[in-house]
This record gives structure tokens, C-alpha cells and sequence, in this order.
């Protein structure tokens, strides 16, 4: 007798604990994820980029390839002088 009531036992809580999950996310209101961080400029190079002297991105430092340092300044708008508008608006998604 002893077996049937120990699994019994056993049967009701794990019900009891999927109803509980269940109830709970049920009536739980929506999670809303806000980003990480906010894209910009800064978080993959410094503004102005540096210069990687190469024809490839350098993602230890960030560095990028062309000549930024030479004509480019830390706003956003001198970077649209040559990548055009698409670079005043980056998003995350």
C-alpha cells in the first residue's frame, strides 16, 4: 500500500506543479525585451573609425578599411559624405 501511495503522492504534485506552470504563464502579461544596448556608431569602431590600412575590418580595435582619420570627424553626418543617408539610421533588428 505503501508504493501506491508514495507514487500517487508523486503523481499529484508533478500535476499540481504543471497546472501552477501552466496557470502562470497562462495569465502572465507579455515580456517585452528592450535592446541590449543602443546601435550606434560606437559600438563596433570609434567615431572617427580607425584606419585599418588594409582592405579588411580589423574587429579587435575596430578598425575599418579607407582613409576616416584623414577627413571625418565624430559626427554621424560626416560619415554620409561617402556611405550616403543609410548610415544615420542603424536599428537592431
Amino acid at each position: 500500500m505503501e508504493n501506491c501511495r508514495g507514487i500517487t503522492s508523486r503523481a499529484l504534485k508533478a500535476a499540481g506543479a504543471a497546472l501552477s506552470l501552466g496557470l502562470a504563464l497562462a495569465f502572465a502579461p507579455a515580456a517585452q525585451a528592450s535592446p541590449q544596448y543602443d546601435m550606434t556608431c560606437i559600438v563596433c569602431h570609434q567615431m572617427p573609425p580607425l584606419d585599418s590600412g588594409t582592405a579588411k575590418k580589423n574587429p579587435y580595435n575596430g578598425a575599418v578599411p579607407g582613409s576616416h582619420q584623414g577627413h571625418a570627424s565624430s559626427a554621424v553626418t560626416s560619415c554620409a559624405v561617402c556611405h550616403e543617408g543609410a548610415v544615420l539610421g542603424y536599428g537592431s533588428s
